[in-house]
């Protein structure tokens, strides 16, 4: 129950309303709930100037007492909302003209389970349906649990690697676990634990009956050397990475691990494990090891001499500390008799020289490109990742520069592997007690490998060793097979990721202080705001730890550069930390912009804004597109073409089929033409106002400005017996046509003002028509008529609307029909009249909106064909008149296909709409009206659209469901009402109806809702 009450300032007649919903029933929820009901206005200016200008400004109050729910859900039956409304309306002119007094009432029953007898194989929605949510709502709903996360971080299984840290250093120097720097717990809270993914690793020996390893290992590469009480690393690197025991678990759980030796091996060996392990369907190939012992190949000078080897040779010639490098290539080209000019783009024999040269080791050119070209089939046939432990001593070059050791920067000699390697570097983050935080180096740094590269806590973490014992080391071996679960999970979380791809998500994610800007230098030392996975934050000094000197020293993180990942993602990285540490859960959620994806190609494929992807079907759709579409969802992506799942509801959303109440307020009694304008001989004018609103939304504390505008507009030129010119403005087109225009039937006294009215023709809710009713002889005549406007009233106040659409839907048509009439014109006898109209739709589809990758239609040709009927019954005593009237229209849209739109096609739409119903006048007095109307509103009958939809992708094209749907609704609405109104006394009159809609908004499962209305003008 709430209590809401306020007042703003309007513009219009006096007036007074009052809703009223029942308690215990069910209805939808109240329109501008915390604003006053639209009410009836009229103007009685003194002149023509301050007829067109409207009348001046005053006030009004209201109160709100109930409560309402949130809108329905596409295709369910509606919200929910109790309660009373109250509000008073205080404007005038010169003279005060005018009081309203509305009732309104709506019930539903919940219980109900009406039939329809044209009802289509669409799913009906189910009763637990639940309202289209935000994209932001969706995504913090896929967000990892924090209480989970946090019961994750407190299990002994997950603490156990930081265990040895806290038991010799806990007290005087704390530090973040190391799964927690990578936010593992979030990864696992979400059920990310590297399921059917394969990590590949070479390694040494491997203990594989160890309790980590049992029933982890997925297959093997070669013969795995035995393990003895020397040989202990690669069943440590084993259980980091995917180890599953009682007393410990590996980052990745139930990820597989396929093993391999790279002792007693050979170039082609190693190439030969590369191949297997990509065979067996591994992700990941993790390296904790190398192949150049001293450490001495600069790949920073290998790709000099790569690019051009007679001027990189000359320099070195000229440089004392690089004199050796160009003694030892040349002379490695004369003794094998080639020129120089060799080396140029030849990776492989740059390696050959230098290792016989540096280890008097022959390895042929060809067995080094055969290794590089296994790893790039890894990469790309099996879009794979491979990690590289960079070195855990500093190399230091001749001219005291620092460079990354040549096993990990091979990518720098086979520019084709960056795309899906990455280096790691060893970086432990802990608190000290003098209260100060620091990120220590324990390793070389990223340097030429840094835009490729992360940073990661290997020091001192416990894992398997044997036998079946657990113990801690510490290096970039112990670094490099955490991140390589990282990996897995990822790919588990994104199984049509590429290689490439993978290891984007994890650079442009990683906690890096803020882009390397919130790095400062003070006193000769450098310090950095390291954000954690958990959002927690902490200023972290930087040294570095060099394992032959095993003191601490400042650490520069060095140059900064920046790598542009595309779609305006961008992500800094340090010259010796790299990108900074793994955030698995950031790299786990949306990053960039999220968009639709139209098309077939990745790298092509056109991304439409998600919030402007819509589609809001008109009225005669009902729930077909909601009911025919549950439970599916459609694949978006994020910026580094990450897919994310979201459920169709987000995007399709059904006509509300509850009744508009404010509208229904503000369309019983409308507000009235003026008084008329005689313009010459023949001519009238007439218009009515209401208030336009500027402004933000009214509530307790904000107010909206209100100015008049013109609400109505009539203009009528007689030209000669029963014939005239008219022209219109803001008033529905078919009111000129059928039973409206031979004034059998005044829409203003019903709820259901569309009721005996062109459905076609009532899309127009505002715009110009012009026209003509041309006397043909005096029982036929010929109307015609041209109209254009809008129909967006709707489309604007829902909040699934894109942003002004309304300018872009615009209508027009033409229409003309022929009238017969038997007797006198003001009371036929019989009447009958055949109608037909054409309606050219722009951006619409019979009144349904759609924008971005659910474009429905760019155009839609619309007509229809009607027949109504009126027959008198007699008179009743005093001159009343009884009559029988009805209608029936068909209409056919043909929609003009979407380019670039999830909907393939659409077919010809065919609906029906009619009405029946007895009027009457002079019932109780000479001049009132009552009537009891049955009246279908347009439905579609016939119809079928294709969609497209994306569900995914394998790294380079997305992958489509194709799905047909009915677009009949699974309903059939139909509306009994009756009426009365009749005069008070001079100046006052009463009007009142009653309204029974059965399966509202041709929704099966929509509860009927009642609705009753009572208005009384009094004028003075």
């Amino acid at each position: 129950m709430r209590w809401v009450c306020g007042r703003r300032l309007l513009a219009g007649a006096m007036a007074f309303g009052m809703l009223f919903h029942g308690g215990g029933v069910v209805a939808q929820p109240m329109v501008g709930d915390e604003q006053p009901a639209p009410a009836v206005e009229a103007a009685a200016p003194k002149d023509v100037a301050q007829r067109l200008l409207g009348p001046p400004v005053l006030s009004d109050w209201w109160l709100t007492l109930g409560e309402s729910a949130p809108a329905a859900a596409a295709g369910s039956a509606g919200g929910m909302s109790k309660g009373l409304k109250i509000g008073a309306l205080v404007t005038g002119g010169v003279v005060v003209t005018g009081a309203t007094v509305v009732i309104l009432a709506s019930s539903e029953d919940k219980n109900s389970n009406n039939d329809t007898d044209d009802q289509p194989g669409n799913a009906v929605p189910p009763d637990d349906v639940q309202a289209p949510l935000s994209w932001h709502q969706q995504q913090s709903q896929q967000q990892p649990d924090e209480w989970l996360a946090a019961e994750i971080r407190a299990r002994d299984d997950y603490r156990f690697i930081n265990e040895w840290w806290t038991d010799k250093y806990g007290g005087e120097m704390p530090r973040i676990n190391p799964y927690d720097l990578m936010g593992l717990s979030y990864a696992h809270a979400a059920g990310y634990r590297g399921e059917e993914i394969i990590i590949g690793l070479l390694d040494d020996t491997f203990q594989l009956d160890h309790p980590m390893l049992q029933g982890q290992v997925a297959g093997d590469s070669g013969t795995l050397p035995g393990v003895n009480s020397n040989t202990y690393h690669g069943t440590h690197v084993a259980g980091l990475a995917a180890g599953h025991s009682a007393t410990m678990i590996g980052v990745a759980p139930e990820a597989k691990l396929f093993l391999a030796s790279f002792k007693n091996s050979t170039l082609n060996g190693w190439a030969t494990k590369f191949q297997d392990a990509r065979q067996a369907g591994a992700r990941v190939h993790s390296n904790s090891w190398g192949w150049d012992a001293d450490g001495l190949l600069d790949t920073r000078l290998a790709v000099e001499l790569l690019a051009d080897p007679v001027a990189a040779l000359a320099n070195w010639q000229e440089t004392e500390d690089f004199n050796h490098w160009y003694l030892g290539f040349t002379d490695y080209a004369a003794d094998q008799e080639f020129k120089l000019s060799a080396y140029q783009d030849n990776p492989g024999l740059v390696l050959e020289a230098y290792f016989n040269i540096a280890y008097n080791s022959p390895s042929p050119a060809a067995s080094w490109n055969n290794l590089a070209a296994a790893m790039h089939d890894f990469q790309t046939q099996g879009n794979g990742v491979i990690l590289w432990a960079l070195e855990n001593h500093r190399l230091e070059a001749p001219d005291g520069t620092f460079y990354a050791d040549a096993p990990a920067a091979l990518p720098e000699l086979y520019p084709d592997l960056q795309g899906a390697w990455l280096t790691v570097a060893n970086v432990n983050v802990f608190s000290h007690s003098d209260g100060q935080d620091y990120a220590v180096l324990y390793s070389s740094g990223c340097h030429q490998t840094a835009s490729y590269c992360l940073s990661h806590n290997g020091g001192f973490v416990n894992s398997a060793v044997p036998f079946n014992d657990y113990d801690q080391l510490t290096g970039t071996s112990m670094a490099t097979p955490q991140v390589a679960g990282a990996v897995a999970i990822l790919a588990q979380a994104f199984p049509g990721h590429s290689g490439e791809q993978l290891v984007n998500r994890l650079l442009a994610t990683a906690s890096n202080f803020d882009d390397w800007q919130a790095v400062e230098e003070r006193d000769g030392s450098w310090y950095g705001t390291l954000t954690l996975p958990d959002n927690s934050s902490r200023e972290v000094e930087f040294m570095v730890l060099p394992v032959e000197a095993n003191q601490e020293s400042p650490l520069d993180p060095g140059e900064i550069g920046v790598v542009d990942f595309g779609n305006g993602i961008t992500h800094a990285y340090s010259e010796l930390l790299g990108h900074g540490f793994v955030n698995l859960r950031a790299a786990l959620q949306p990053v960039g912009e999220v968009a639709v994806p139209v098309g077939q190609q990745l790298d092509t494929v056109r991304r439409e804004d998600l919030q402007a992807s819509r589609v809001l079907l008109g009225p005669a759709f009902g729930d077909s597109l909601t009911a025919g579409l549950a439970g599916r969802t459609v694949a978006v992506l994020d910026g580094l073409d990450g897919a994310f799942q979201v459920p169709l509801g987000h995007f399709v959303q059904a006509a509300d089929p509850g009744s508009d109440l404010g509208g229904l307020l503000a369309g019983f009694g409308p507000p009235p033409l003026g008084p008329e304008i005689k313009l010459g001989r023949g001519g009238r004018l007439a218009a009515a106002f209401r208030s336009a609103e500027n402004g933000p939304p009214a509530g307790l504390t904000a107010a909206k400005e209100r100015q008049s505008k013109v609400a109505e507009l009539s203009w009528r030129q007689e030209l000669g017996r029963d014939s005239l010119l008219r022209f219109d403005y803001n008033r529905n087109p078919g009111l000129a046509f059928g039973l409206p225009a031979a004034g059998t039937v005044q829409p203003e006294w019903m709820v259901s003002r569309q009721a005996f009215v062109n459905p076609l023709l009532s899309l127009v809710e505002r715009g110009e028509s012009l026209g003509a009713d041309v006397a043909l002889n005096r029982w036929a005549t010929l109307r015609l008529g041209a109209f254009q406007g809008s129909q967006s009233q709707q489309w604007q106040q829902n909040e699934l609307a894109p942003q002004e659409d309304h300018r872009r839907a615009r209508l027009r048509g033409a229409a003309t029909e022929l009238a017969l009439g038997l007797g006198p014109a003001a009371a036929p006898a019989a009447g009958l009249a055949l109608q037909a109209a054409l309606v050219q739709e722009e951006n619409t589809l019979l009144g349904s909106h759609s924008g971005g990758a659910f474009e429905l239609a760019q155009g839609t040709s619309s007509y229809t064909v009607g027949l109504s009927g009126e027959l008198a019954l007699g008179e009743w005593s005093g001159g009343g008149d009884l009559r029988l009237a009805a209608n029936v229209f068909a209409a056919y849209a043909q929609p003009q296909a979407a380019a670039d739109s999830l909907f393939t096609e659409v077919s010809t739409v065919a609906g029906r709409a009619w009405s029946v119903g007895l009027l009457a006048q002079r019932l109780l007095t000479p001049a009132d009206r009552w009537g009891l109307v049955l009246h279908q509103p347009l439905r579609v009958v016939d119809g079928q659209a294709e969609l497209r939809l994306p569900v995914g992708h394998d790294g380079t094209e997305l992958r489509h469901d194709t799905v047909r749907v009915d677009l009949r609704p699974t309903g059939r609405e139909t509306r009994l009402e009756m009426f009365y109104g009749r005069p008070l006394m001079a100046g006052a009159d009463l009007r009142g109806s009653l309204m029974l809609r059965r399966q509202p908004g041709h929704v099966h499962q929509a509860p009927s809702e009642g609705v009753a209305l009572l208005r009384t003008t009094v004028t003075f």
